[in-house]
């Protein structure tokens, strides 16, 4: 599949932006009816909504830590 091999090629270059190869992963997830793959997409286009549990490579962990004056 051509549209395939425009996803990676694109991917593989750093001087492009990453919201071409998403949207081209949209279009791939509607021709090939794959609804999980398509929420994801949106989720990465989107932002992901708070009722989806965020994929592991979303969350991060930190302290926070501030100075305080008055």
């Amino acid at each position: 599949m051509n549209l395939i091999g425009a996803i990676i090629n694109e991917l593989m270059d750093y001087d492009k932006s990453i919201s071409s190869p998403l949207l081209k992963t949209k279009v791939l997830a509607h021709r090939i009816k794959n609804d999980r793959l398509s929420s994801w997409v949106e989720g990465e286009i989107g932002g992901f909504s708070e009722d989806v549990e965020l994929p592991d490579y979303r969350k991060s962990k930190g302290i926070l830590m501030g100075n305080f004056m008055n």
